[in-house]
């Protein structure tokens, strides 16, 4: 355990389990950096070099919509939950399946 993470300990502030369950944390945590890395653009601009290209604008704004998001949403208006949903949604994409470098 770090200094850091003891520190927080001390304090009462670690988590004992994360806020919102995900299969795949690491793409989950590459999915909030790129959507507050770039505040002022959409999600589906962000997400679709996020991706490598490798699903249409279309397809990643119906994968919003289907999460009961608009398409022109940005990052930083998600709750934990939405982007956790989101993580699955793309996630379960048969591209992703086979990628995952990404």
């Amino acid at each position: 355990m770090s200094l850091i993470e003891s520190r927080l300990e001390d304090l009462g502030l670690c988590l004992p389990e994360p806020p919102v369950p995900v299969a795949d944390e690491a793409f989950f945590f590459r999915l909030v950096r790129a959507a507050f890395g770039q505040r002022r653009k959409t999600l589906v601009n962000v997400l679709y070099p996020l991706l490598e290209k490798r699903v249409d604008k279309q397809t990643l704004a119906a994968q919003l919509v289907s999460c009961n998001l608009t398409e022109d949403i940005r990052g930083e208006r998600l709750t934990f939950a939405e982007f956790a949903q989101l993580t699955e949604k793309l996630t379960n994409l048969a591209c992703i399946k086979t990628c995952k470098e990404i």
